[in-house]
C-alpha cells in the first residue's frame, strides 16, 4: 500500500502525529474503560445507556481496554523501537482499534434502539404521565440517538484517518530503512 501522506492534519510531522494519535487513543480508552467499569459497580449512579444490560457494559470495558493496550503498544513502538517492522505491526493494531471502535459504536446505537421503551419508561418515571412529559422524553430519546449517530460518524472517520497516518509513518520508516527495496516494490 503506497501512502503519500507526509503530514498529520496538514501541519504535524508524521512521527509527532502518531504520538498524538496514540495518546488520544490511550486517554479515550482509559476514560471509557474506567467510566464503564464504574457503571458496573454502581449502576444506579449517573446516566448510561448500557446500565440496562451489564454484559454490554462489560463488553465495552473489554473493548476500550483493548484500545488502551493497543495505544500503549503504539507509544512504546514509536518511543523505543521506531522500526518499520514494529510500526507495521502497530499499523495492524491500529486497524484493529478502528474495528473495535466501529463495533463499540454500533453496539451503542443498537442498544439505544432496542431499549427505547425502557429508556423512555426511565425518563417518564413514576407519577402522572402527561403528553408534555411524553413529548419531552421522546425528544430527549431522539436527541440521544442523533448524538450517538453523529459521534459514531466523527469517531469512525477520525479513527480511519488515524490508522492511515500510522500506516503512512510505517511506510516512511520502510523507505528510510531500505530505500532500494521500496523502489523494487513500485515495479
Amino acid at each position: 500500500m503506497d501512502v503519500h501522506l507526509t503530514k498529520c492534519c496538514f501541519c504535524v510531522p508524521l512521527k509527532a502525529g502518531v504520538v498524538i494519535i496514540s495518546s488520544l487513543w490511550l486517554i479515550y480508552g482509559i476514560f471509557q474503560s474506567v467510566s464503564n467499569a464504574l457503571y458496573i459497580t454502581s449502576p444506579n449512579q449517573g446516566t448510561n445507556v448500557f446500565r440496562y444490560i451489564i454484559p454490554c457494559t462489560l463488553s465495552m470495558v473489554i473493548f476500550y481496554g483493548l484500545i488502551t493496550i493497543g495505544a500503549l503498544f503504539g507509544l512504546f513502538v514509536v518511543t523505543f523501537t521506531n522500526t518499520y517492522r514494529m510500526l507495521s505491526i502497530y499499523s495492524k493494531v491500529a486497524n484493529c482499534i478502528v474495528g473495535i471502535d466501529i463495533i463499540s459504536h454500533f453496539v451503542t446505537i443498537v442498544v439505544i434502539v432496542l431499549y427505547r421503551s425502557t429508556i423512555l419508561e426511565k425518563c417518564l418515571g413514576p407519577g402522572s404521565i402527561t403528553s408534555t412529559r411524553i413529548d419531552a422524553c421522546d425528544g430527549e430519546y431522539t436527541s440521544v440517538l442523533t448524538l450517538s449517530i453523529a459521534v459514531t460518524v466523527i469517531s469512525v472517520l477520525s479513527s480511519v484517518y488515524f490508522a492511515i497516518v500510522i500506516s503512512a509513518y510505517a511506510h516512511k520508516r520502510k523507505k528510510k530503512e531500505a530505500p532500494e527495496e521500496d523502489d523494487l516494490d513500485d515495479l
